[in-house]
This record gives structure tokens, C-alpha cells and sequence, in this order.
């Protein structure tokens, strides 16, 4: 029984929706005109340093648009784990939740670090 593998990830481990990716690359094409999964990549980091410098000033109305900004590109990019945990910081920021929004905010930083880093590795393919 040593072998045994785990069926699915924990909640904390990066989850990727392949289909998604083969989609955004797909649009891609050939020639880098548009709007493919590097982009993609791109915009979440930019929406991460946002998300990250709101949640130190404690600026919700700033963290809930990245967030919901994240939650969307992610989705599109097929970072699951990132987008459910985007979902989540954005509405603990629309309920004026503090702590959780720092806490459920941490993972979100977290998470998305190991998801890119999983990318940047080549761990899609």
C-alpha cells in the first residue's frame, strides 16, 4: 500500500483546469496577436501585487475589484484554486470581514504563487 497516490489535491495545492489552457492557447494561434494564456498570466500577476497592496492598506473596495478581477481571468486561465479563493477574498471584503479577508487573502498570495511557479516549471504539460 505504499504506492498509493493521493485521487485529488489538498485544498491548498494549485488545481489547473487543462481544458482551459488548451482553449487559451488555442486562441493564440501561431502569431502572439491575441489574448492567450501568457496574457492571462501576465494579468493575474498584475491583479496578485494589487490584491497584495490593498489587502496592507486594509482598502477593501480596492481588494474585492482585483479580486473579482482575478477570480474572472483565472477562471478563463484555468486556475481553479485560484479563482475559488479569489471568490472567497472578494466576499469577505464586501462584508467588511477583516481577518478573514487578511487570512483567506494569505492563501490566495500563496496558492496563486505555487500555481505560477507549477506553470513556469512546466508542469502543464
Amino acid at each position: 500500500m505504499h504506492n498509493v497516490q493521493r485521487l485529488s489535491p489538498r485544498a491548498f495545492e494549485p488545481r489547473l483546469d487543462l481544458d482551459a489552457v488548451a482553449a487559451l492557447e488555442a486562441i493564440q494561434g501561431p502569431e502572439p496577436s491575441g489574448y492567450g494564456f501568457e496574457d492571462a498570466l501576465i494579468d493575474a500577476t498584475e491583479r496578485l501585487v494589487v490584491i497584495e497592496r490593498a489587502l496592507e492598506d486594509e482598502n477593501w473596495t480596492r481588494t474585492a475589484r482585483a479580486a473579482r478581477e482575478l477570480a474572472r481571468i483565472a477562471s478563463r486561465a484555468g486556475l481553479i484554486s485560484v479563482a475559488g479563493q479569489a471568490e472567497a477574498l472578494e466576499r469577505c471584503c464586501e462584508g467588511l470581514d477583516r481577518h478573514a479577508a487578511h487570512a483567506v487573502g494569505q492563501r490566495l498570495l500563496r496558492t496563486s504563487e505555487a500555481a505560477l511557479c507549477c506553470i513556469m516549471a512546466g508542469g502543464l504539460r
